[in-house]
């Protein structure tokens, strides 16, 4: 991510919350506190009205806003409860871009409903994730959005074997016990696993 879009994206997740850690937003990106220190001096100084409390965080001035996006609260609690099913049943690549959406509608809100969800969000539990840990389904959406092939190599009964594939939609089914998903490769853009 280059710096724009994480200056971006900052501002958005401090619109997200009534105030935010350094240590939070550094997780969030992979990079350090003092990274983060540095942008957000770098959006003070383009105009925006960025607040700390200190030991607490930052926080936007009330009223600077984004262009807003109109959601109700019917529709914020749902997109949360959301976010915790995906937290258990769904591959990281959804996950991390569900939550990163959730960024941006939160960033809408007023303060008082932002402390409703994220009070509605501290009591909905959640267990151990089920699904295996990959990102193979962003890579399959770009292929069908993008109309492009997609190789997948996977392990039969014999041997390895790999085909190409056009995409035009999937469906969701639980694996089979002890089925190994196997591993993408980002380099060669190949998803190696076994077909269930």
């Amino acid at each position: 991510m280059n710096r724009l879009d994480r200056l971006t994206s900052i501002l958005i997740q401090l619109q997200s919350k009534r105030l935010i850690t350094a240590r939070e937003i550094a997780e969030r990106f992979e990079v350090t506190n003092r990274t983060i220190y540095r942008d957000i001096h770098t959006l003070r100084l383009a105009g925006v009205p960025i607040g700390e409390e200190e030991g607490k965080g930052y926080f936007l001035v009330e009223g600077y806003r984004l262009p807003p996006v109109l959601f109700t609260m019917e529709e914020a609690r749902a997109l949360i409860t959301t976010s915790k099913i995906l937290s258990y049943h769904t591959e990281d690549s959804l996950r991390q871009n569900y939550e990163s959406a959730l960024f941006k509608i939160k960033a809408v809100l007023s303060l008082s409903d932002k402390d409703k969800l994220e009070f509605l969000n501290s009591r909905i539990g959640s267990q151990k994730p089920w699904a295996p840990a990959s990102l193979y389904l962003d890579s399959i959406q770009h292929s069908i959005t993008d109309s492009e092939k997609l190789k997948i190599v996977y392990q039969s009964k014999k041997e390895d074997e790999s085909n190409f594939i056009n995409r035009h939609g999937f469906t969701f089914r639980k694996c089979k016990r002890g089925t190994n998903p196997g591993k993408y490769d980002s380099k060669t853009n190949h998803n190696q696993g076994q077909t269930s």
